[in-house]
Order: structure tokens, then C-alpha cells, then sequence
């Protein structure tokens, strides 16, 4: 209970110096853009005494600035400015932040609240209010500032969910996340995208996916498995996350995923995290062929000139022997390059398989080597690797029924 508080205590402390960021940087420029000339001090010292809105608004976009503060003139002017112009937004949100700057909170999220009234397209008000509101624990509140400036602002999305991922750190914030995410939201993919690359711990993943499938239980909750999976992976924990990911395929398809996914390169292709990873680049290229006929293949093209990576699976192999086979064909130019497949434990293990490639002829013929898996070593990665030679030449390769059979 107490490291639960604490932990909130900190995100309520983290998050508005971020959204105060947020402020500074991406909406201030975008603000600003639109507002050189008021902001201009020549063209404000022209403005006639009584508009006096246009003039408080250059010290407004000032204020955009977290570490400006709001001077006694500057306060005299907004109070002025309210009673002139009682319709006008300008004043409400400098005196919010003069009272957040004073401590008075509660004043503060009622002027701000004022001044969202008066003008509610202005995206630094509600940026403003999120970050009063997380001071104030009211993270629902929070969730939805935030949702309205996605829609003011698309642009910011990537640093707003960002934010959001950080209230999977505590229960309420996953209750308020859950609520969200089971209403599908327009940006329910890119909250999930920036998730898996964030540092999301196997309990916190699993507890969202538990309280979005609680509030709909027949609705899709693949990405919410897949953020669990991709946590797993980062603790190590690789055999049950591959176990998890295989559950995800429809049960028809599983047998050929079994310890390799994609075994033989036959049929539909599967994704992320344990499917291939080919990899198109400047010196080389490997894809599948014919994936859907009785003797699909990878075709690989490595042009040399600088050492590559051109394919690579996770595995999650219990600890054992094992046999890698394959048939392969191909040709070589005049040049040393070396393509080999290479497998090596995720942990940093020392290599366990290193297979070249280079008796190749025309025709297809049966490859095979054999390693051991080791206790400790829950998971591995397997790598199409090229290497180059001193004199750059292009090697050609197809390589077909390719399989981990113990």
C-alpha cells in the first residue's frame, strides 16, 4: 500500500513537468506561429488602451513558458482585462497561473476552468488543466484534457501517449486507462505502439489486459496481449511469452509454429515478436517465395561491401539437442564474402551454432548441423548473417524447407 502511494506521488510529480514540457516546446512554437504579430512588441505598443485582451495575450504566450512567472503588473493588467472584457479567456488563464504559482491549486483548476469555457479549442489551457488535474489526483480528468488536445493538436500524439503509458504505475491508473481503452478510442494502436517500447513490467501489463477484458469481455484484446507478450520478453521470461503468442494463432496453424514460427516458410506469414524479421537493406535482401505452393523459399541477394543481418527469428527452445536443416542452391562471384546462420542465446551466452553457407551449386541440396540448447538459455535467436570479403562480389541464395526438429 505504501509503495502504491508512492509510486503515485511520483507520477503525479513526473507528469506535469512533462506536460509543462509539452507546453514549452511543441504547442508554445505551434501557438507562436500564429501569433507574431500580436506578440510583436512594436505592434503591441500600438494596440488601443482598451483592447486590452490582445494585450494580456502577449504576456499569455510568455506564460507558455513553465518557468515564467506572472509579475504583479501582469496580474493588475488580467484583472483589468476581466472586467473590461468578461468574455475574454486571456485573463482567466494568466490568473491560473499566478495562483498555481502561489500554491492556491484549487483556485487554479477553477480559473483554468474559466478560461476553457471562454475558449475551448486553445490547446495550452488543457494541457495546463491535465497537469493541475494529475497535482489533484483526478486522473479521468486528466485522460480526457489530454484526449482533447489529440484532437487539437494530432501531432503531439507520440509525447501524449507517452504520459499515458505512465499510469499503468499505479491501480487507479489502470482502472482509468481500462475505461479508455475498452471504448476504442481513435488512438487506442499508437498507445499500444509507444507501450511496447516503453518499460511496462509483466504485472502492470497483465493487470490492463485483465481490466479492459473485464469491462468488455467479447471484444478484441489482441494488443492488450501483445504489450503482455512484449513485456514478458523483457523481463526473460521468453517461454511463456512465445506459449501466449502461440495461443494468439488460430489452432489450426500452431503445429507448424511449434519451435520455429513460420517453419519451412510455408503459408501465411505470422508477425511479432517470435515471426521472421527479413530485412531489405542497401547491401543485401532476403525474402519469401512462392509462400503458398508446395516448395516455397527464401531467396537471399547479399551484394557485399559491409557485414549484415538479412534475417532473424526469437526462438524459445527448451534446454536440449537440436537439428538445424534445410536444402540449399546457389552461386558466388569471385569475392570472400561468407553467409552462415548463427544461433546464440538471448542472455549473452556464448555462440551456439555457426553454419556456413558456401558449397553451393545449382541445385537444391539437403544441409544440416547440430547444436544443444543449454539449461539457462530460455531464449535465442537465429540469424542469416553476411560477412564481407575483401573484394565485393554477389551471392545468390534459396533456401528451402528450413526447420528445428530435436
Amino acid at each position: 500500500m505504501a509503495s502504491e502511494r508512492g509510486r503515485r506521488r511520483g507520477l503525479r510529480g513526473r507528469l506535469p513537468a512533462l506536460l509543462a514540457t509539452l507546453i514549452a516546446i511543441g504547442i508554445l512554437y505551434l501557438v507562436a506561429r500564429t501569433a507574431i504579430a500580436a506578440a510583436n512588441p512594436i505592434v503591441a505598443a500600438q494596440l488601443p488602451p482598451k483592447e486590452y485582451s490582445r494585450l494580456l495575450r502577449v504576456h499569455l504566450y510568455q506564460l507558455l513558458a513553465p518557468q515564467r512567472r506572472v509579475t504583479p503588473d501582469v496580474v493588475a493588467l488580467a484583472r483589468r482585462t476581466a472586467v473590461a472584457e468578461p468574455l475574454s479567456f486571456e485573463p482567466f488563464f494568466v490568473l491560473a497561473r499566478a495562483a498555481e504559482q502561489a500554491g492556491r491549486l484549487p483556485d487554479a483548476i477553477r480559473l483554468m476552468e474559466e478560461a476553457r469555457i471562454r475558449r475551448r479549442n486553445f490547446a495550452p489551457t488543457r494541457l495546463q488543466l491535465a497537469a493541475y488535474y494529475t497535482h489533484a489526483g483526478r486522473l479521468p480528468e486528466v485522460l480526457h484534457e489530454l484526449e482533447v488536445v489529440l484532437g487539437l493538436r494530432p501531432e503531439t500524439i507520440e509525447p501524449v501517449m507517452g504520459e499515458l503509458t505512465k499510469l499503468m504505475a499505479t491501480a487507479e491508473g489502470r482502472r482509468v486507462l481500462a475505461s479508455a481503452l475498452a471504448r476504442e478510442p481513435s488512438w487506442r494502436q499508437q498507445f499500444f505502439a509507444v507501450a511496447r517500447a516503453r518499460s511496462v513490467t509483466p504485472p502492470q501489463a497483465l493487470a490492463l489486459l485483465e481490466a479492459v477484458r473485464a469491462r468488455r469481455p467479447n471484444a478484441d484484446h489482441s494488443l492488450e496481449r501483445q504489450l503482455y507478450i512484449t513485456s514478458l520478453i523483457g523481463a526473460g521470461q521468453l517461454r511463456q511469452a512465445r506459449q501466449l503468442w502461440l495461443e494468439m494463432l488460430p489452432e489450426a496453424e500452431r503445429s507448424r509454429h511449434l519451435l520455429m514460427a513460420n517453419a519451412r516458410f510455408r503459408g501465411r506469414p505470422v508477425g511479432a515478436p517470435f515471426g521472421w524479421d527479413l530485412r531489405a537493406l542497401d547491401v543485401g535482401r532476403a525474402e519469401i517465395r512462392d509462400a503458398n505452393t508446395a516448395r516455397p523459399w527464401l531467396e537471399v541477394d547479399y551484394f557485399g561491401g559491409s557485414n549484415a543481418v538479412l534475417a532473424e527469428q526469437l526462438l524459445a527452445l527448451p534446454a536440449g539437442r537440436y537439428r538445424l536443416r534445410y536444402e540449399l542452391a546457389g552461386e558466388v562471384g569471385s569475392g570472400s564474402s561468407t553467409l552462415f546462420w548463427s544461433l546464440g542465446c538471448e542472455s549473452g551466452s556464448p555462440q551456439l551454432l555457426r553454419m556456413e553457407m558456401n558449397r553451393l551449386s545449382g541445385t537444391m541440396r539437403p544441409q544440416e548441423a547440430q547444436f544443444s540448447v543449454p539449461a539457462g538459455c530460455d531464449g535465442q535467436r537465429l540469424r542469416l548473417q553476411a560477412e564481407a570479403g575483401d573484394v565485393p562480389a554477389t551471392v545468390v541464395l534459396r533456401i528451402a524447407g528450413l526447420e528445428i526438429v530435436r
